[in-house]
């Protein structure tokens, strides 16, 4: 996402977001809480799988990147952890 400036700017804008979530509730930004948050995620996006109607899973696209917003928040945690220096 990072090689598109739309998508770059969407990225940045979301990575931002979770900042301000994890300082709101006084969480640390760290490894161990962007990982639990990325599980969280998963299991959130398992449990709308497992109930969506028919073959339709009810998530919209955002900020007109055609994708997702899991996708994007997951991009944008993963890309948190490497700008913070956190994937090692």
């Amino acid at each position: 996402m990072t090689g598109d400036p739309w998508q770059a700017a969407v990225l940045a804008h979301h990575q931002d977001e979770l900042r301000r979530e994890l300082a709101a509730i006084a969480a640390p930004l760290n490894r161990a809480t962007l990982t639990l948050y990325l599980h969280v995620l998963g299991h959130t996006l398992d449990y709308l799988a497992a109930h969506a109607v028919g073959d339709m899973l009810p998530v919209a696209r955002v900020h007109d990147t055609g994708l997702d917003w899991f996708t994007v928040r997951i991009a944008a945690t993963c890309q948190l952890a490497l700008d913070e220096g956190l994937t090692h």
